[in-house]
């Protein structure tokens, strides 16, 4: 299939794998209304670019896992409070910016196999340790 995905707004959850594996290519957008997603709901897609809501709260484990296709850069709003084991484990980013301004949680490969992205951009003003490392990737606090 090819073109974008656009959740309808009055969708509030994605259950589990419910597009994994599909051979999407375009652009994944997943609006404020939805407020949680199964895990590896998109496993395995050729999506190129991802846009996440701020309904959501939590990254699940595996959400983009081995996919790709997905490059540029990937943005993490705010109330986004904790990132999955392999949520984004084998995409392409070239840039993570994530706009919390405490450091969540750690997890198990969340950013790994691929990601061409070495450091996570986050707000100047905020609790995150400059320089540091977060899940393998060295913080800047430069947004």
């Amino acid at each position: 299939m090819t073109g974008n995905l656009i959740i309808p707004s009055n969708v509030t959850t994605i259950n589990s794998a419910a597009f994994e594996y599909c051979s999407f290519t375009g652009n994944l957008n997943i609006p404020d209304t939805v407020t949680t997603i199964g895990t590896f709901c998109f496993r395995n897609t050729n999506f190129t670019s991802i846009t996440i809501g701020s309904g959501l709260t939590a990254i699940p484990n595996g959400l983009m896992y081995l996919c790709a296709s997905l490059t540029g850069t990937l943005v993490l709003p705010s109330t986004v409070a904790s990132v999955g084991n392999n949520a984004f484990n084998g995409c392409a980013f070239t840039r993570i910016e994530y706009y919390r301004t405490s450091p969540p949680p750690t997890s198990v490969n969340p950013f790994a196999g691929g990601n061409n992205a070495t450091e996570i951009h986050v707000p100047a003003a905020s609790s995150w340790v400059a320089g540091s490392t977060w899940n393998g990737l060295t913080v800047i606090k430069d947004l």
